[in-house]
């Protein structure tokens, strides 16, 4: 065996044992540490492999006596300066490795046998013992700082598990707020360019609350706006919104159908099955949107696998408007019928009084 002259007691050192067999350094000390001491807080090492590795198969400790069930364990106190670092990694990456660097990296076993372990937590942290007279102005249980942007890409947290069931990439089972100041998209990893981007449909059980639209602080009544050039929502109380203007039409033909269509509809009411009827609401009056389809499906929506969903309410005020048209004619032509009629009797009248001697 060989053991290189790089150790200096006392000093910082350096050393490889160039043997397969394994070594002991019974005295001496490294950075202050005893070698060979019998008590564990002076920092014992014990054997070296010839790797250069040290190896130990008990629990370590650093400031504290090893506890059985931590394999290591840092418990020195935090003084010496103002920023004070735990545990620290910091290597410089060689220009052989040219994959991946992990700086810290979990992958546990299980034993082969039967058992269940009811959590298996690969990092944690926990609310430690605030001292009395003591502040801690901000804690955080996991810390990207603002000067990690050094990558092509950079990814304060990545997740990439597949979609199956019992599978989160993000799990936030706390009552506490969330908040995101930069801006966040759902459904796609195309960057957003606003506050909220969802690609795909959106399903909700509560009230929507969009206090932002409103010009003053109290309520406003109007016109929620879909503007489909922007995608924008706003609330409109002028009736800008609802455009009708002729610079927007064009191919416009009189409405072709009316009165008969009105006479065909089935105004119903009724009650919502209470699995679409949250909020409890009472006795609801409208139309059957099925029907309606088949008296006209403009009229009508459909969902995303074509079946009809609901009627196109606000477009029935033209087709009314026709309806009530058609019914004026048809009054106004009746009344004409009927002076007409009326005339001729009248006229038969004076012409059989006349005939008589």
């Amino acid at each position: 065996m060989l053991l290189l002259p790089l150790l200096a007691l006392g000093q910082t050192n350096s050393f490889n044992i160039l043997d397969s067999q394994a070594a002991s350094i019974n005295s001496g000390t490294i950075n202050g540490a005893t070698i060979g001491a019998t008590t564990p807080a002076s920092g014992a090492f014990t054997t070296l492999t010839s790797s250069g590795l040290n190896a130990h198969s008990n629990a370590v400790a650093v400031g504290s006596t090893p506890v059985t069930t931590t394999s290591v364990l840092v418990n020195r106190d935090f003084t010496g300066g103002t920023n004070i670092i735990g545990v620290g990694v910091r290597p410089t990456v060689q220009a052989d490795n040219t994959n991946t660097a992990r700086l810290f990296y979990t992958a546990p076993n299980t034993v082969a046998s039967t058992f269940t372990l009811s959590s298996l937590q690969h990092f944690r942290a926990d609310q430690g013992t605030i001292g009395t007279n003591s502040v801690v102005s901000n804690q955080f249980g996991f810390y990207a700082h603002s000067s990690l942007t050094g990558a092509t890409i950079n990814y304060g947290f990545y997740s990439d598990i597949a979609a199956a069931a019992s599978r989160w990439n993000y799990f936030a089972n706390g009552t506490a707020n969330n908040a995101f100041s930069g801006n966040t998209r759902i459904g796609s990893t195309t960057a957003p360019t606003v506050a909220l981007d969802v690609t795909g449909a959106i399903a909700g059980s509560g009230a929507l609350t969009l206090p932002g639209l409103a010009i003053v602080n109290t309520a406003v009544t109007g016109t929620l706006c879909w503007t489909t050039t922007t995608g924008n929502i706003t609330v409109d109380t002028t009736g800008a919104c609802l455009s009708s203007t002729i610079k927007v039409k064009e191919n416009v033909y009189p409405l072709d159908i009316g009165l008969n269509q009105v006479l065909a509809m089935r105004p119903v009411s009724y009650d919502l099955k209470k699995e679409f009827n949250p909020d409890h609401q009472g006795r609801q009056v409208g139309l059957i949107a099925e029907e309606m389809a088949l008296i006209d499906s403009r009229l009508t929506m459909k969902d995303d696998g074509g079946g009809v969903r609901g009627v196109r309410y606000q477009k029935l005020t033209a087709v009314l408007v026709k309806a009530i048209q058609e019914q004026q004619a048809e009054i106004r032509n009746t009344r004409i019928a009927l002076a007409i009629v009326f005339f001729l009797a009248l006229l038969i009248s004076f012409k059989t009084k006349e005939r008589k001697p």
